[in-house]
């Protein structure tokens, strides 16, 4: 286990400095620490790497639940369209992606939100 965490921490480290966007998003992949995945979701400068992380969380159900107050404010306020786009694949609140859907800036945004909106998962509340 001491070993587990360790390797960890060195993919953090990685993941965070290397100077190669496919070897941070490689340790990326493999990266257990949500505290760390959501950390470079949300202040990582390089959009890729970010989207990288975001996929991480949303893609593992358990995390992507824990992590919905974060996925709603990286939607609305991340600065890359496509980002805000992606993210909203994540997010489970109908009232949410609405109201994304009626304030985005961008067009390709408020279009892909609203095909969320007949996702077969999303939450049927309004």
């Amino acid at each position: 286990m001491q070993n587990d965490e360790h390797i960890q921490k060195i993919l953090i480290e990685i993941a965070k400095t290397d100077k190669s966007e496919e070897v941070r998003q490689m340790a990326i992949k493999h990266l257990d620490d949500i505290d760390a995945l959501i950390e470079i979701a949300q202040t990582d400068p390089d959009s890729e790497i970010r989207l990288e992380a975001i996929s991480r969380i949303g893609d593992n159900a358990e995390w992507c639940q824990k992590c919905q107050d974060i996925l709603i404010q990286i939607a609305k306020t991340d600065k890359e369209y496509y980002i805000r786009s992606r993210v909203a694949e994540y997010i489970e609140d109908r009232k949410i992606l609405i109201d994304i859907a009626q304030n985005d800036e961008s067009d390709f945004v408020r279009k892909e939100i609203i095909r969320q909106l007949f996702r077969p998962n999303i939450n049927k509340l309004i």
